[in-house]
């Protein structure tokens, strides 16, 4: 699996459907079983995690001792901000209308975005000032988190 690449375009219909590229769609494990966890990320977007992948998430977070304020804030929010969706026939998913409302999804078009081992769905223009907001500095951050990769 090379995992989920590229970027495109789709419309979203007034019920929160959204194709996703086909491309994308072979890249889904069967182990997820054409499910996604539609998740209200820390950016101004959805993200897709599958199903399968969200499972070791949680079994992350199901390690935080309940004892600490800071780990039930993280469990809780984790959790409310995440709604299983699965592909219809037609390879579509029907967001939910409060991640929708989260990442501003009103136009009739979203960016789709492969990011390896997740998908983000974007509103066009709130993408396009993410990108706009580090283009100068993508060089310096790519340097900074790579580097430490291969420090490892």
């Amino acid at each position: 699996m090379v995992g989920f690449l590229g970027q495109s375009e789709h419309s979203i219909d007034d019920k929160g459907r959204v194709a996703l590229p086909a491309r994308m769609r072979r890249e889904l494990s069967p182990d997820a079983n054409e499910t996604f966890i539609a998740w209200q990320g820390i950016e101004q977007c959805v993200t897709l995690i599958p199903v399968n992948v969200w499972a070791e998430k949680a079994e992350l977070l199901k390690k935080l001792s309940p004892f600490l304020k800071d780990n039930r804030t993280v469990k809780r929010t984790e959790s409310r901000r995440a709604e299983p969706v699965s592909l219809d026939g037609q390879g579509r998913i029907s967001l939910p209308r409060t991640h929708i409302d989260h990442a501003g999804l009103t136009a009739e078009k979203v960016v789709i975005i492969g990011t390896i081992d997740t998908i983000e769905i974007w509103d066009p223009h709130t993408l396009q000032a993410e990108d706009d907001a580090q283009a100068d500095s993508y060089e310096s951050l790519v340097e900074s988190v790579m580097s430490k990769l291969s420090n490892d």
